[in-house]
């Protein structure tokens, strides 16, 4: 079959548009009530949304705060700045303890609401009243707990638990046990005569929040983010209740500014208890030095030394002191070493200010230093991260391997100093052997002095650290202050404009899905314009749609000669003039389903070129539902079955003149085979009977849908007839006529469009350009299923 197609030449065509007209107008309803009816529902949703509001606030980390000899001192003391990293202070403002921490400062427990009719209400402000829950139990955490206002004493309390309902009367500031909780409602100030009415009016519920829902809602909410080079943190926070989203986030840069601080002064008090513990300690050992000296004074008698004595003294002190210091130094070393091999590098601190005397070898300090730093710094990683997280486990490595090198310097620097240890007790032998003529109780007090002395110096340096500590502390200023205080942004969402239009451009997508499939798959021919667009099979003519006339049903273009119905069939018959050849007289009609109108189509067709004086032959081959007998009310003698099955001659089987002109071979009693007859070689003789004696000869066949007799009788007739009705035809139905006459090699075949609707224009149309006439309104366009029933299908 050949295929429509526009022009190449033209990206559309007058055709084009009268065709988007065409479908724009057919599915109107469809294309616009369904937006409207999604826009409603739209509305409804958007108007049950909850009003989100912002609350933002601004922090500042600024270290230029502080002045130079504090961070010199801070240096000193191995503080370490781990909220110089902006993306840290963001996880750590973000960090779940953070704002758990804020969250146990604030009443946030019951939030509070109005039932409404379409949405509920959050109470932001004027809450009449105050709840305090006590052994809540963990599953009513999050359910709804009515409260309703009864009079100016009571209020009455409803929930539901493990599927029961409960409900009880609770005084205003006493406490109730329902059962389940211990209850205490408490008016507030809002609670006022002159809006009792109102608050009595409202149906009110809570919901109790357990703090790690709170933790949670209020993590997702919150958005900090560092505004473009600047040190400045923006915290963002969205809710639905802005009155407690301010106090919120007042409460959170409170907490982290508290937090920011507290770091440091561990940090200075760590420093500051191990400076006193060793003050008590040296002084101690001064008062105890001062004391044996005035008793060695006093009990030797000591007055002055000699000089002599005094020049072997001196270098024997400076070798003794100088030996005292190494064995200080290996006494730290071996006690730092011991401390080092126990410090759990999970809990304990390294203070690199720790051993005194050790204060000289920077390297040690160096090394002291870069513990401190990662223990810091792992410490800092904690307030953010597990445990158990990569960044954790890589810095617990580092430390593991700074303790190792410090461990390996401590070890050799011990076997350096005992070496040198071995050299000054010799050199310290040889001036104790010069000293032996000197009096015993002047090298006595000598030892005393030199020890005293050594205590005198370490006490000075534990004071000036001690100050320096203090300085510290007392200078310790906030790096990070609020520059602008928490402020509201209004509504921030949801955007109900733009939900609407997701529901409205939503029913637009679907109402045009469905017209699409409606026009692909479920589409009617209801008239020749849409049949001619769908296919090039010609057409024979139409029959318009027309009221049924119960009084003259299926010969009405007998009954009503000028009608309408008349006319079209006059069309039809005038038609077959083109398309049947001279000798060709056999003319089929059928239909792809039931119901379609065939018979009735074959019927008056018969009758319509009778009336004009032609001799024509109906024969009813369908023989699965004979209906003409019915239609004609006659009652034929014999039928085509009693001569296909041999019983009687052909001529027999022809009723003459059941009207003027048109002789019918009726079915005749239905056989238990009627597609076994028909294809037997009997219909060939009676069909070259009929088409020697009459001038037309009408087949009514059954729909070719269905059975197969069609298929067969269709290649014994010389013109077929397709009828299609308005009423059930789709596009699939004209693709399989269409396919059938490809297959079949069909060189003569026609269409006809029955129960059209009719038009002005289509009146006018049909009468001057197809001479389809026009009439009373008067005929009909019948459409049932295949079944038993008395009238024909049209």
């Amino acid at each position: 079959m050949r295929k429509k197609g526009k022009d190449k030449n033209n990206l559309f065509s007058v055709e084009d548009l009268t065709y988007v007209f065409r479908l724009i107008r057919t599915n109107f309803l469809l294309i616009l009530g369904i937006p409207l009816v999604f826009g409603a529902f739209g509305y409804l949703y958007v108007h049950q949304l909850t009003e989100i509001y912002g609350v933002k606030a601004q922090l500042l980390i600024d270290r230029e705060k502080m002045y130079n000899y504090q961070a010199g001192l801070q240096k000193q003391l191995g503080y370490q700045d781990i909220y110089s990293d902006m993306r840290n202070q963001i996880r750590v403002l973000t960090s779940p303890d953070m704002i758990r921490t804020a969250i146990k400062r604030l009443d946030f427990n019951v939030s509070y609401y109005i039932s409404g009719r379409l949405k509920d209400d959050v109470l932001k402000k004027g809450i009449p009243f105050k709840v305090q829950i006590e052994d809540l139990p963990k599953d009513m955490f999050g359910s709804k707990i009515d409260v309703k206002i009864i009079d100016w004493d009571k209020c009455k309390i409803s929930y539901e638990r493990n599927g029961v309902k409960k409900n009880t009367i609770v005084f205003y500031g006493r406490a109730k046990k329902t059962g389940d909780f211990t209850i205490q409602v408490i008016q507030t100030d809002n609670f006022r005569k002159n809006n009792y009415e109102g608050i009595r009016s409202n149906d009110y519920y809570i919901i109790y929040n357990s703090e790690q829902e709170l933790v949670n809602k209020y993590l997702r909410s919150l958005e900090v983010v560092n505004l473009e080079y600047t040190s400045i943190l923006e915290l963002t926070l969205k809710s639905e209740n802005p009155d407690r989203a301010l106090v919120f986030l007042k409460e959170l840069s409170d907490v982290y500014i508290k937090e920011s601080n507290q770091y440091k002064y561990d940090q200075v008090d760590t420093t500051l208890v191990y400076i006193d513990r060793q003050l008590d300690k040296v002084i101690e050992d001064i008062n105890d030095i001062e004391f044996k000296l005035d008793s060695f004074k006093i009990k030797r008698d000591i007055i002055d030394l000699s000089k002599e004595s005094n020049l072997y003294f001196d270098k024997y002190r400076d070798y003794r002191d100088e030996k005292k210091q190494i064995r200080e130094r290996v006494i730290s070393l071996a006690a730092l070493e011991t401390y080092i091999a126990r410090l759990d590098p999970n809990k304990d601190f390294v203070n690199p200010s720790s051993e005194l005397s050790l204060s000289n070898d920077m390297t040690l300090q160096n090394l002291l230093v870069d513990l401190d730093e990662l223990q810091s710094e792992r410490q800092k990683k904690l307030q953010s991260l597990s445990k158990n997280s990569p960044t954790i486990i890589q810095l617990s490595e580092e430390i593991a391997m700074s303790k190792d090198e410090l461990m390996d310097y401590i070890s050799n620097s011990k076997s350096v100093l005992l070496e040198k240890l071995k050299l000054i007790t010799a050199e310290i032998n040889d001036y104790k052997s010069m000293l032996t003529g000197i009096p015993e109780k002047e090298r006595d007090l000598l030892n005393i002095t030199r020890k005293l002395d050594i205590n005198e110096k370490m006490y000075l340096y534990l004071l000036e650290r001690r100050a320096n500590a203090e300085i510290t502390r007392a200078g310790i200023y906030p790096e990070v202050s609020v520059i602008q205080t928490p402020t509201r942004m209004g509504v921030i969402g949801p955007n109900k404009f733009n939900y609407l239009m997701v529901f409205f451009l939503m029913g637009i997508f679907i109402a045009a899905v469905i017209t699409f499939l409606k026009e692909v798959y479920f589409k009617k021919v209801s008239n020749l314009n849409d049949f001619t667009e769908l296919s090039d099979v010609p057409v024979l003519g139409q029959i318009y749609q027309a009221k049924k006339d119960k009084s003259d049903l299926y010969v009405s273009v007998l009954g009503s000669p000028k009608s309408q119905l008349a006319e079209n069939f006059r069309g039809i018959r005038t038609n077959l003039n083109y398309f049947l050849k001279e000798g060709q007289n056999k003319i089929l009609l059928t239909s792809v389903a039931p119901g379609e109108g065939k018979t009735f189509c074959s019927l008056n067709l018969a009758l319509i070129i009778a009336n004009a004086g032609k001799k024509v032959l109906l024969l009813e081959l369908d023989m699965h539902k004979p209906r003409i007998y019915r239609a004609l009310e006659y009652t034929p003698v014999n039928g085509l079955s009693n001569y296909l099955s041999g019983q009687i001659a052909k001529e027999d089987a022809i009723s003459k003149d059941v009207r003027e002109n048109l002789d019918v071979a009726f079915c005749g009693p239905v056989p238990p085979n009627p597609s076994e007859l028909i294809v037997g070689e009997k219909l060939k003789l009676m069909l070259d009977y009929a088409s020697e004696n009459y001038d037309y000869v009408i087949l009514d066949t059954p729909p070719i849908g269905l059975i197969s007799d069609a298929l067969s009788l269709i290649e014994l007739s010389d013109l077929a007839a397709f009828v299609f009705s308005t009423q059930t035809t789709r596009k699939q139905e004209i693709s399989y006529v269409e396919g059938l006459i490809e297959k079949n090699d069909l060189q003569n075949y026609g269409a006809i469009l029955n129960n059209v609707k009719s038009s002005r224009f289509k009146y006018y149309y049909s009468r001057y350009g197809y001479g389809y006439g026009y009439g009373y309104g008067y005929g009909y366009g019948y459409g049932s299923d295949y079944g038993d029933k008395p009238e024909l299908d049209v």
